[in-house]
C-alpha cells in the first residue's frame, strides 16, 4: 500500500503542479513541467506495475490491498486525463470530457474483465504499459518541439483541417474502444465467470447513468467553463468509488 500511494502522490503533485500554471486547460505551461509530468506519469507507472509484485512477494497481498490498488488507479485516470488535457490544451471544451472519457472507461471493463474472469492478462499493446508509454513520449515531445504543435493543424492526409489536439484524441478513442471490445469479448468467452452477461451489463448500469448525468450537468450549465478542474475532480472521484463499488 506504501509503494501504492507513493505513485498517487506523485501523480497528484504533477496535477496540481499543472492546474496552478494552467488551470482552464488552454495555455502552453513552461517547458520544465512537461518534462516534470512526463517524469511523475512513468514514476507512476513503474511503482503501480511494483506494487503488486512486492506484495505477493512479502506475502501482504491482501483482498483490502486489491481495493485500494483499483481505487487510487481509478481515481488517477482522471488525474493523467487531466495532466494530458494541459499537454493538448483542450481547454474547457467538450474534449476536456471526451478524453476523461477515453481513459477511465477501458480502466472500467478492464476491472470488470478482472472481476469475472479471475485474472487480468493484459494484450501485448495496453493502457498501463503502451497507453502510458505513449502520452510520456507525447509529453516529453511537447518540450522539446513546443506546445504550439497540439494547435496547429493537423498535415495527416483526411484529417480535415483538424488540429493536432483533435486528431490526437480521435487516435485515444479509437484506440479505447479496441481496449473495450477486448475486454467484453474476454469476459463474454471465459470459462470462469459464475454471472450471466445480463448480469455484466447490470453491473454497467450505474457508470451509464453517471456518464449520462455528468453530460446533462455540462450541456445545461457553465460549470465546465467556469470551475473545470472542479469538476473533473469530482467526477473522478465518483468515478472511483463506482469502480470500488464493483469490486465489492
Amino acid at each position: 500500500n506504501l509503494v501504492t500511494m507513493t505513485g498517487t502522490m506523485i501523480a497528484l503533485s504533477s496535477n496540481f503542479m499543472l492546474y496552478i500554471l494552467a488551470p482552464a486547460f488552454d495555455v502552453p505551461v513552461p517547458v520544465w513541467a512537461y518534462v516534470v509530468d512526463a517524469f511523475a506519469s512513468f514514476a507512476y507507472q513503474t511503482l503501480d506495475n511494483l506494487d503488486g509484485k512486492q506484495a505477493r512477494r512479502t506475502g501482504s497481498s491482501s483482498p483490502l490491498g486489491l481495493l485500494f490498488d483499483h481505487g487510487c488507479d481509478a481515481f488517477n485516470s482522471t488525474t493523467g486525463a487531466l495532466s494530458q488535457a494541459v499537454v493538448m490544451q483542450l481547454g474547457p471544451t467538450w474534449q476536456l470530457v471526451a478524453l476523461w472519457q477515453v481513459v477511465c472507461t477501458p480502466f472500467l471493463f478492464t476491472t470488470l474483465e478482472e472481476l469475472h474472469t479471475g485474472e487480468l492478462i493484459l494484450p501485448i499493446v495496453n493502457g498501463p504499459t503502451e497507453g502510458i508509454l505513449v502520452l510520456v513520449v507525447a509529453k516529453l515531445l511537447t518540450a522539446y518541439m513546443g506546445p504550439e504543435i497540439w494547435t496547429q493543424a493537423c498535415s495527416l492526409p483526411y484529417a480535415g483541417g483538424l488540429k493536432n489536439n483533435t486528431a490526437f484524441l480521435m487516435f485515444l478513442w479509437i484506440g479505447s474502444h479496441f481496449v473495450i471490445l477486448h475486454n467484453t469479448l474476454t469476459i463474454y468467452k471465459s470459462k470462469h465467470r459464475k454471472d450471466s452477461m445480463w448480469t455484466v451489463c447490470h453491473q454497467l448500469l450505474p457508470y451509464g447513468m453517471f456518464q449520462l448525468g455528468t453530460m446533462l450537468w455540462v450541456y445545461v450549465s457553465d460549470i465546465e467553463e467556469t470551475h473545470p478542474c472542479t469538476l473533473m475532480w469530482w467526477i473522478g472521484l465518483l468515478f472511483a468509488l463506482i469502480v470500488m463499488n464493483i469490486m465489492l
